[in-house]
């Protein structure tokens, strides 16, 4: 395989891994990930490796667990004077 193609699929699982909404579906896109980081290594070229962590929430730590919400829109929100 070419190693553009192997780090564009890397690259892709990554971004479907923060995407996910799932934890089951999150952490089978790093498992993606790291097997094509392997792939990467084994071609001799220079990689830094992943640490994969089992995913404990649903969304990501710095997003807020409410994104998306509809009673949480800035219109819902309004504080009346």
């Amino acid at each position: 395989m070419d190693i553009n193609y192997l780090l564009k699929r890397e690259q892709l699982s990554f971004m479907m891994a923060g995407r996910a909404t799932g934890v089951e579906a999150r952490h089978a896109h790093l498992e993606l990930a790291s097997g094509y980081g392997k792939l990467l290594v084994g071609r001799r070229f220079p990689h830094k490796p992943f640490a994969l962590q089992q995913p404990t929430t649903l969304h990501a730590e710095n997003e807020n667990p409410d994104r998306g919400r509809a009673d949480t829109s800035p219109a819902n929100t309004a504080v009346e004077s």
